[in-house]
């Protein structure tokens, strides 16, 4: 039998904070390096959307007392190489949407075990709302980006 988690309020917004910034970050990079001018507006989109969101993030926090961290720099760095590297060898449109869609979905995931976890632990209603607010948008970028794996 699975034992419950118990996340503290503080560990769940640095958790849905991290997971913001990793997605901007994510979605700079990439924009940087496509020509397609439609998945630039739909990367421009999310970003201001992710950046909104860790807005709301940085405020709940600034309530409880603390400040946002950002994710740790080695898993920033190398995912900043693995886009680098990925892009280089591959800088389609469809191909860039597919590495927008990898990350968005395990975003997704940890979004679902952050959120399962802060409900077990009777966290403040707002901020489980703020995550599952993530969740529905990441949830719609998946299904945007997979329009751009049919070109």
């Amino acid at each position: 039998m699975p034992t419950e988690t118990v996340i503290s309020h503080k560990e769940f917004l640095q958790k849905v904070f991290r997971n913001l910034r990793m997605s901007t970050d994510a979605a700079l990079s990439i924009l940087q390096k496509t020509q397609d001018e439609t998945l630039k507006s739909s990367l421009t989109v999310q970003i201001s959307a992710y950046e909104s969101f860790a807005a709301r993030a940085a405020e709940l926090m600034k309530k409880e007392h603390f400040n946002p961290s950002d994710e740790n720099p080695i898993a920033k760095w190398t995912a900043k190489m693995g886009i680098k590297w990925n892009t280089l060898k591959d800088p389609t449109a469809p191909h860039l949407a597919q590495m927008i869609l990898e990350g968005t979905t395990m975003a997704v995931g940890e979004m679902l075990r952050a959120i399962k976890s802060a409900e077990d632990s009777g966290l403040p209603q707002e901020s489980i709302q703020l995550a599952r607010d993530v969740l529905a948008y990441q949830e719609k970028v998946t299904r945007d980006m997979q329009d751009f794996l049919k070109r």
